[in-house]
């Protein structure tokens, strides 16, 4: 459900095979007889007649159903065969995956192919935005801050804009002129009514404090023509965010650009590539923010950080990759013996304080009426001592 929690009925096959793939080698070392014996009759040929053995076997051949094909020989695992380290991991908290994680994760997507078949087109589209990088973070966050803390009207509103019940909307017409529709997608992607720049501005701040706690000069909403590139003197575009002195990207400025796109235009029907393609909606909008800034994309001296977030929750790759790279550059200043911790706990931190901000920022451009969006006080909380992170 985008919650990061796993269906423990689908996971136990998984887990019960996984708990004897691990006890092989230590039984191999211990008691070799008894370790041989199970061996005979797991290769016997035939699948043990009853006991946990053939709980076991049983267990292999549902997880081979699901999709699970890199199943080692159980010699193999007795000898001490472990899984293969992730080409590119995907979570910065679970760097050594064991053989739980694999036999479990190609049933979660065996279960996920199957929940996108039976779906539309808009479900899908939606489900990819509510899954992947900070997609459940909002939701995960633990309290212990303002920036950390989600609204409990927010959170309902949060809740059913991922069920796809209705909305408590405030208005019944939207300033386009079109009428809303129940489930929030007109207001998620009407450009006209002026709540897709406004629910940006928290987030925009949210940022440049994200950027000061990471030790950078921050200035914000500053004009491209002020910055050290070759436009006009005329250009009337500007960058929400500019940092610099961070020991990130070779050291060069940054310009950051933050966006927050629904996977849905106003209409409720899917983005291109949205229902089939994870991560395409943010894909788009950094190609979009090269085309607006040109000089920034080819330049050197000026860096372009696009910050593409999604209504559902998801976090872009680069954004991802940022707020890596920030953390691992504010745990420099830390102990050595505590870099480590600290750069996980402040990327832990930030990405909490980014995901709240932009659900706290879409629903209330959902549910508040225009005027009383402008009047939301969205201030942000003191940074905390290095033992509170």
């Amino acid at each position: 459900g985008g919650l990061g929690v796993r269906s423990t009925a689908r996971t136990a096959p998984a887990a019960y095979w996984a708990s004897w793939a691990d006890a092989l080698e230590m039984i191999q070392l211990r008691n070799p007889d008894v370790a041989q014996r199970i061996l005979d009759r797991l290769e016997g040929g035939t699948s043990p007649a009853d006991g946990c053995l053939h709980e076991l076997a049983t267990c292999v051949e549902l997880l081979r159903a699901d999709g699970f094909d890199a199943i080692p020989r159980w010699h193999e695992l007795a000898s001490g065969t472990r899984p293969p380290p992730l080409p590119q991991p995907q979570d910065q908290f679970d760097r050594l995956p064991g053989w739980q994680y694999f036999a479990s994760s190609s049933i979660e997507k065996t279960e996920r192919t199957r929940v996108l078949l039976s779906m539309c087109r808009s479900a899908r589209a939606l489900l990819r935005s509510q899954a992947g990088p900070g997609g459940s973070a909002a939701l995960e966050a633990v309290p212990t801050c303002r920036s950390c803390t989600l609204q409990p009207e927010c959170f309902q509103a949060l809740i059913r804009r991922r069920l796809r019940w209705p909305l408590p909307l405030a208005d019944f017409r939207c300033a386009c002129g079109q009428r809303i529709d129940e489930l929030g997608d007109h207001h998620s992607a009407c450009g006209r009514s002026g709540r897709v720049k406004a629910r940006a501005t928290p987030i925009e701040r949210m940022v440049a404090q994200i950027c000061r706690e990471a030790g950078a000069r921050v200035r914000i909403n500053v004009k491209l023509r002020d910055l050290n590139v070759n436009t006009r003197a005329s250009d009337e575009r500007q960058i929400e965010v500019i940092a610099s002195g961070l020991p990130v990207f070779g050291g060069a400025q940054l310009a950051v650009d933050v966006t927050l796109r629904s996977a849905l235009d106003r209409c409720g029907q899917p983005r291109a590539q949205a229902h089939w393609k994870d991560g395409a909606v943010a894909e788009a909008a950094r190609r979009d923010k090269e085309t607006t800034y040109p000089e920034l994309a080819d330049g050197s001296r000026c860096r372009l950080v696009v910050l593409a977030l999604e209504t559902g929750g998801r976090f872009s790759a680069e954004t991802v990759e940022f707020l890596r790279q920030l953390a691992e550059a504010k745990a420099l200043a830390v102990p050595s013996y505590q870099r480590a911790s600290a750069a996980i706990a402040f990327q832990r931190r930030w990405t909490r304080m980014l995901a709240v901000c932009a659900a706290s920022s879409y629903t209330q451009s959902l549910l508040l009426s225009k005027d009383a969006l402008g009047a939301v006080d969205h201030g942000v909380s003191r940074q905390p001592w290095l033992q509170a992170v």
